[in-house]
């Protein structure tokens, strides 16, 4: 069955134009742009890297800024239910304190 998706993704580029792709990526800069910049505005967050390549960042949350919040899932369960953010934490054991926030565009 893979072969299927194969033959279907050639075929998808094969018969796409260089300016969708250019469009893409030019929508997927603008919103790492804008997450970068807000970002950059909240000072209980820190920004590592500005994406270059990928659809998420990684931030570490500065608890010590934030009153009544204990921990990073505490974080993420007030955040959903006030803003309707969902993010993802505790992706691994090694980044702890950290966030994954996935970006996304409304054009795309």
């Amino acid at each position: 069955m893979w072969f299927m998706y194969q033959g279907a993704i050639s075929h998808f580029f094969a018969n796409t134009t260089d300016d969708f792709f250019l469009k893409t990526l030019n929508v997927l800069k603008e919103a790492a742009d804008f997450c970068y910049d807000k970002l950059e505005e909240i000072s209980c967050i820190t920004y590592l890297h500005k994406a270059k390549g990928s659809m998420f960042v990684m931030v570490k949350l500065n608890l010590s800024l934030l009153e009544g919040i204990n921990d990073d899932t505490e974080f993420c369960i007030k955040l959903a239910k006030e803003e309707s953010v969902i993010v993802l934490h505790q992706i691994c054991e090694r980044f702890q304190g950290f966030l994954m926030l996935v970006q996304r565009s409304r054009e795309i």
